[in-house]
């Protein structure tokens, strides 16, 4: 079988290797450099010949496309998609990020439509605690939550401050990675085929906090990241994407991860055709949220928050009851009161279930009558 580093050298020999001939005409069915529509180039050359150039997909991600340069000339650029090239154009990602990824030092909102249950969602990073962000994100076009300390305080769904975040956790050149910092981000980047350019985080150096270094690739540099040809062994238990059972999943015969819920998402995980860990985050259907890391009827079991106006059902500024039903038809109920001048019991829905937590209230403030104020 042909592998994907095969394909990728075969295609950048066969570019480097076109012959450049003079066109004395050219026109672009999209107009110019369009990635988001297939387009094709049409002309004659110098030598009176007929010509026509297709855009088309390299490889699952990257677009080769045609253009005319000065209205004249048949060229090509390769474009990085975003999300995925298909039928020779970039395919826009079902999910958008208004803080462009996984920024902790910027309040994102992020929206779209789940591919699997086809609803619409929008979501807005908060601070989770004084010192901890929830930052929502999108990766191959799938919603992700990841939870994110802040060193030096959370502040309107942002981290304060200046220090640096490293997603691939150091130099680690088999993984695409990138590094934010308040001034910015820096993503790894293949040099050309054999070397990788590894960004990471470097406190010690002082302002602006990180450091990249060159890694050599024996296995070629693809995708902003080294070629591995290390196996991979992957199984799970409730047999592919299915958010109605809890499953769990296994790598080399390791429990890795048992699936779980976030609100009214489920985190579900499997195996990719390759071998490979994923996982991503979908919302239960109308009439159902989930529980136990899975989607459960309505009728059988729920809970409720009145106070969750941040998603996250911690609002020590609003009086709230947390209500609903155990699987086994008992009711509950519970209500957020003052243990002393300054210390709350706040309740919430955790995994479907009732769930109390005890936290003191911001500085400055006094609770009352189950509110800080």
């Amino acid at each position: 079988m042909i592998n994907k580093k095969t394909i990728f050298f075969f295609i950048l020999i066969l570019l480097i290797f076109i012959p450049l001939i003079s066109a004395i005409s050219c026109d672009d069915t999209d107009g110019g450099i369009v990635p988001e529509i297939h387009g094709a180039i049409y002309g004659i050359f110098e030598n009176h010949t007929k010509y026509e150039f297709l855009d088309f997909c390299i490889l699952s991600n990257k677009l080769n496309e045609y253009y005319c340069k000065d209205n004249q000339d048949p060229v090509f650029q390769t474009i990085e998609c975003d999300y995925k090239c298909q039928d020779g154009a970039c395919v826009p990602s079902p999910c958008r990020d208004t803080d462009d990824g996984i920024n902790k030092f910027e309040k994102g909102i992020t929206f779209g439509k789940d591919l699997i249950t086809n609803l619409d969602y929008t979501y807005t990073d908060f601070c989770l605690f004084n010192n901890q962000v929830t930052e929502y994100s999108c990766s191959e076009g799938e919603l992700k939550i990841n939870f994110l300390m802040c060193p030096y305080g959370c502040k309107n769904g942002a981290c304060s401050g200046l220090d640096c975040e490293d997603f691939d956790l150091g130099i680690n050149s088999e993984t695409f990675g990138t590094i934010h910092h308040a001034c910015g981000r820096q993503k790894d980047v293949c040099l050309n085929s054999t070397h990788l350019k590894e960004f990471y985080c470097n406190i010690s150096i002082g302002f602006p906090y990180y450091n990249n270094e060159i890694i050599f690739c024996p296995n070629g540099c693809l995708d902003r990241a080294c070629l591995s040809t290390s196996p991979k062994d992957c199984r799970e238990t409730d047999f592919g994407i299915d958010i109605f059972n809890q499953g769990e999943t296994y790598m080399n015969d390791k429990l890795y991860f048992t699936e779980r819920c976030f609100g009214n998402l489920v985190e579900e995980s499997y195996c990719t055709d390759e071998g490979s860990f994923h996982e991503k985050y979908i919302a239960c259907p109308a009439d159902y949220h989930c529980l136990y890391g899975k989607c459960i009827e309505d009728s059988l079991s729920f809970c409720q928050d009145t106070d969750n106006t941040m998603n996250n059902g911690f609002n020590f500024y609003l009086k709230g009851t947390v209500y609903g039903q155990y699987l086994d038809g008992t009711s509950f109920s519970f209500t957020d009161h003052c243990i002393s001048d300054t210390i709350i019991s706040e309740g919430m829905c955790s995994q479907g279930l009732p769930q109390n937590n005890i936290f003191n209230c911001p500085s400055g403030d006094n609770c009352v009558d189950g509110v800080c104020i």
